[in-house]
């Protein structure tokens, strides 16, 4: 059996030893993140039937016309933190020893366990854990609406299911966000080095015939993968409202480095104008060194 301590965060054997640390610097809630499949061009997995009125494929809105009960959405085996731009994993359905297994191959791993999990004991229990399927109501602390973004096929076909409009925003890059990644190779002493701050960038002390070969490459490290990114849009927002974006789509440079170096802006309040959002411009910070 394990056993977690919520004043701790710690998830561990019965013998003591530690599994993971369970924590979220953001605090947030499962139904806070958006639903994710192993690609993001993957749907969520579940066709509506219909075939037998003729073949066709059907939408739940024609399904509905038709006097029939669309199915419920597939749960989400992972979901996407857009803050953090990882994948939670869902193990509730997982053994210990599973679980055990996911956290030792990546120690970075984050891991949504719920507290009635048969194979867990909860010491110093606290409330019980909201479980809803999908938090697109949620507020942030500041009580604006969350709006969430979809990233995948998964998370653009469940937000629609349940009535959200999306706004596609483009992703291609701009080039205003950038971040340097330095190779040394040194032929003379069969060595390889990278660096990311230019003070580094010296290597080895080579000698004269030693053909080195220093390249810097300059790309977008925080980019997500996808493509594809919409805002879905609550059905009842209203223009001039204010809101929290969680995952912002825009190349909005955030913070700065003397040495040439960009970093997005993640997340932002904003004002809905009706077609758009205005994001809150940023208080760009610089880095010196």
């Amino acid at each position: 059996m394990m056993r977690y301590d919520p004043k701790t965060q710690r998830l561990e054997t019965d013998a003591g030893e530690l599994i993971k640390e369970i924590s979220c610097p953001l605090s947030k809630k499962w139904d806070q993140l958006m639903p994710w499949a192993e690609d993001w061009a993957q749907s969520i997995g579940q066709n509506p039937p219909g075939l037998e009125l003729g073949g066709e494929w059907y939408s739940w809105a024609q399904l509905e016309e038709r006097g029939l009960q669309p199915p419920e959405p597939v749960p989400a085996r992972k979901k996407y933190c857009g803050s953090c731009q990882k994948c939670v994993i869902d193990v509730n359905s997982y053994t210990e020893a599973q679980i055990q297994a996911v956290c030792e191959v990546d120690k970075q791993a984050c891991i949504h366990l719920r507290l009635n999990h048969p194979e867990l004991t909860v010491v110093n229990a606290e409330a019980e854990e909201d479980s809803r399927a999908c938090g697109y109501e949620g507020v942030s602390r500041r009580g604006l609406p969350i709006v969430q973004t979809a990233r995948s096929l998964a998370a653009l076909e469940d937000g629609v299911r349940r009535g959200y409009r999306p706004l596609f925003v483009s992703t291609e890059p701009q080039g205003k966000v950038k971040s340097k990644f330095g190779i040394i190779c040194s032929t003379e002493q069969k060595y390889v080095q990278s660096y990311t701050d230019f003070r580094l960038s010296t290597g080895i002390a080579g000698s004269e015939s030693d053909e080195s070969v220093v390249v810097t490459i300059w790309h977008d490290r925080d980019r997500h993968p996808s493509p594809l990114a919409a805002y879905l849009i609550p059905p009842a927002l209203s223009i001039g409202a204010r809101v929290y974006i969680a995952d912002v789509i825009e190349e909005i440079v955030a913070r700065t480095w003397n040495q040439g170096d960009s970093y997005r802006l993640t997340e932002s309040e904003a004002t809905w104008e009706g077609d758009g959002f205005a994001i809150d411009p940023p208080r760009v910070s610089e880095v010196v060194g």
